[in-house]
């Protein structure tokens, strides 16, 4: 299996294939729940806190740099650019799959996690 690359803040990270332990941390990370009285704020932290760990887990290895404050200080731009990074690792892990055909873009919050 190839590794994929990611890009964060216009800076091409690679992913390479992940080790057992790193799907297993990754799937509990992807299958939190999220309490239903989340709004505002607090969903807003929830939602982004999973995509920086989905990161920091995908990056240990290639980019052990890559901690959940750096990647927090990062010049992102727009939302969309953290939360795509994330879908592409957790998509690479097979713990979620495009709703379109394979190479299209998915807008972001419109990736189905796979069966578990």
């Amino acid at each position: 299996m190839e590794p994929i690359a990611i890009t964060l803040a216009g800076e091409r990270c690679e992913v390479p294939p992940f080790t057992t332990n790193q799907v297993r941390k990754l799937h509990g990370i992807a299958l939190r729940r999220m309490p239903p009285d989340l709004e505002g704020e607090a969903l807003t932290e929830f939602i982004w806190q999973q995509n920086v760990d989905i990161l920091v887990c995908s990056l240990s290895k290639s980019r052990p740099d890559m901690t959940a404050e750096k990647i927090g200080d990062l010049p992102i731009g727009e939302v969309t650019g953290l939360a795509d990074a994330a879908g592409e690792c957790l998509i690479f892990a097979g713990l979620a799959k495009r709703k379109d055909e394979p190479g299209e873009p998915v807008p972001p919050g419109e990736r189905e996690r796979a069966p578990t």
